[in-house]
């Protein structure tokens, strides 16, 4: 079902945002997760236009991959 992927803080459950997109959630917990974001700025990413999600994404797998590979 659309717009079942929430974003919750830990601690009290407390929503920081959702999203109709899997893989643009997943990109936003990590950057979470890693510090590489605050919720504010989830917040504001998970409100803009599919291109920004896309870019935003796209920017960490291409991180991922490099982080990945045997240099």
């Amino acid at each position: 079902m659309n717009g079942d992927y929430r974003i919750v803080t830990l601690h009290d459950e407390r929503e920081i945002c959702r999203l109709h997109d899997r893989e643009m959630a997943e990109a936003i917990l990590y950057d979470l997760q890693e510090g590489r974001i605050t919720e504010e700025e989830a917040e504001k990413i998970a409100a803009s236009d599919h291109h920004e999600l896309l870019y935003t994404f796209k920017t960490n797998v291409k991180t991922l991959l490099q982080t990945l590979t045997p240099r």
